[in-house]
């Protein structure tokens, strides 16, 4: 027996030589920042060589981050009685406005800031965002009509959603591509909490201080997290980076005022932004459809987002009248769901990076594998435990069982939803590491389009077929829409072949300098890259050859 590396050599070389590969595909050689060089694989600045501590630690603060957006949409939507009445508005439908509106932010934003974060740097972007996000929410807590109330949670929505884009890029920044399951897991606990969690906290925090401290206590935790993101977060984006050791210091205000500075003096630069700017923003839309693979998966997504809202939006409210919980008690509903989600991340933080090399391992004469379609198992065995858990739940309900029991089948919904929260950025980013602002934009966009109309069908589909049709038909849905991940995993799309991202301005971390493409660009892409030689850190993963 012996291990996939034979001497110490050999894991120094395979260590370089994933840097050097992730270094050509995080940056377009040709959309660089400037004509400074990227920081070389060896140089301890560059995000894969930070010590393992920092590291976790910026990790961990971004999953707090995104803990606090979805916990915003959770904890408002039962409270919208209560709202009408403080604000005497008797119009149901732009009292339930105000709530959906949110998920409109959510559509909104990621195609602005998703392509802002790979034109002038993670950082920037994130710390003005979250910022402006205390400002929404404060705010909403202030809100004297309906009106205003509905506004400040649109833009509430669209800074909100910028984190979910940017935090996810800014992982994939820290890690190489096969190492980037176990922080990616992480990093998707914190959104998988905000979900759960945030009808409990919602219908605790109406019933003792009423509806306007749930957006006081999302200011607080907002703005904890902005100083943290001052204080603790550095910037991730590799070009930018290496830009910015070339150029003075400057705090974030410094920066801002440099570039309006520069637009309202400098026709050129206008000029130049305006070049910049609007491919970079058309990037999530061009990405979205240069794919039919893609395209499929981005919609099997957005299709079992909706799924998971209307469970959501209906859970509660079922077994209030199921089961006579009360409004204090009726967020334990969710627990089922909570329960297995955290069993899930432990499951795939220790598994999802060996997988990939084991699978990996079985093809290694494979030349031209994919290693990213390794990313796809654990998203369709948890959409399989998602239609599982649907038909548990429905059928349990149906048959009036015990309260438990269709919590049981919550469980394996929630094993199943954290399996595809964690496994669908993670496979994007390791397909398609230079885009991965843009690709991501798309997903969450997509997402939000099918979380936010597949949502209105739940409360009539569960009235006419009943809970156990319902849920029937549901999971037959989700698991129609799992053909696109199989698809993938059977006859993965080459990235260079499909998505020609790399002729989009994408990767430009600055508007001021266009570049020109290299010409050894498109053969270093192309080069065949062993998979072992895609690890860099021989305590991450250790498999036995037998």
């Amino acid at each position: 027996m012996s291990t996939i590396f034979d001497s110490p050599s050999d894991e120094m070389k395979a260590a370089n030589s994933q840097t050097r590969r992730s270094t050509s595909d995080s940056a377009n050689p040709s959309l660089q920042l400037s004509p400074n060089p990227l920081l070389s694989e060896d140089d301890p600045r560059h995000p894969y060589n930070w010590p393992r501590l920092e590291k976790w630690t910026q990790v961990i603060i971004l999953s707090i981050v995104e803990f606090v957006t979805p916990l915003a949409s959770m904890m408002f939507a039962p409270v919208v009685p209560q709202v009408a009445a403080d604000i005497a508005d008797d119009n149901i439908t732009r009292t339930t406005l105000a709530v959906s509106i949110y998920v409109l932010g959510f559509i909104v934003g990621p195609l602005i800031f998703g392509p802002l974060s790979q034109l002038y740097g993670r950082m920037v972007i994130y710390r003005t965002t979250v910022a402006v996000y205390l400002l929404m929410s404060t705010c909403c807590a202030l809100s004297v009509s309906i009106e205003m109330l509905t506004v400040f949670r649109f833009f509430g929505g669209c800074f909100g959603a910028a984190p979910i884009v940017i935090g996810g890029a800014a992982v994939s920044d820290m890690y190489p591509a096969v190492r980037r399951g176990r922080p990616m897991t992480v990093y998707s606990v914190g959104p998988f909490l905000g979900l759960t969690s945030g009808p409990i906290f919602g219908g605790l925090i109406n019933s003792s201080c009423g509806w306007r401290w749930i957006f006081w206590s999302l200011s607080i935790a907002a703005g904890v997290l902005s100083i943290c993101t001052f204080v603790i977060l550095r910037e991730t984006h590799l070009p930018t980076i290496s830009h910015n050791l070339t150029q003075p210091p400057r705090s974030l205000s410094q920066q801002w005022l440099a570039y309006l500075r520069r637009f309202s003096l400098d026709p050129g630069f206008r000029n130049r932004l305006h070049t910049v700017l609007l491919p970079a923003f058309w990037s999530p839309v061009r990405i979205t459809f240069s794919s039919m693979n893609l395209f499929l998966l981005f919609v099997s997504n957005a299709i079992f987002t909706g799924i998971l809202n209307i469970l959501f939006t209906t859970l509660g409210a079922t077994y209030q009248s199921r089961y006579h919980f009360t409004t204090h008690f009726a967020g334990l509903a969710y627990l089922g769901i909570g329960i297995g989600g955290v069993i899930a991340s432990v499951i795939l933080s220790n598994m999802s990076d060996k997988l990939v090399l084991f699978m990996s391992r079985r093809v290694r004469d494979d030349k031209n594998q994919h290693l990213e379609r390794y990313r796809l198992p654990p998203i369709i065995f948890g959409d399989l435990l998602v239609s599982a858990g649907l038909l548990w739940y429905g059928w349990t309900l149906q048959s009036r069982s015990t309260w438990i029991v269709p919590l049981i089948g919550t469980f394996f919904f929630g094993l199943g939803m954290l399996s595809i929260q964690a496994g669908f950025p993670t496979y994007l980013t390791h397909a398609h590491p230079d885009q991965a602002g843009a690709v991501l934009s798309a997903s969450i966009v997509t997402r939000s389009i099918g979380g936010s109309t597949i949502t209105l069908a739940g409360p009539s589909l569960n009235k006419r077929l009943g809970y156990g049709w319902a849920s029937t038909v549901l999971a037959t849905i989700n698991l129609i829409f799992l053909l696109p991940a199989v698809m993938l995993y059977r006859q993965p799309t080459t990235r260079r072949r499909d998505l020609k991202m790399n002729e989009g301005p994408e990767s430009v971390s600055t508007p001021e300098n266009m570049g020109t493409p290299s010409p050894n660009s498109e053969a270093k892409r192309n080069e065949p890259v062993h998979p072992t030689e895609m690890l860099d850190d021989p305590d991450a993963i250790n498999i036995v050859r037998v």
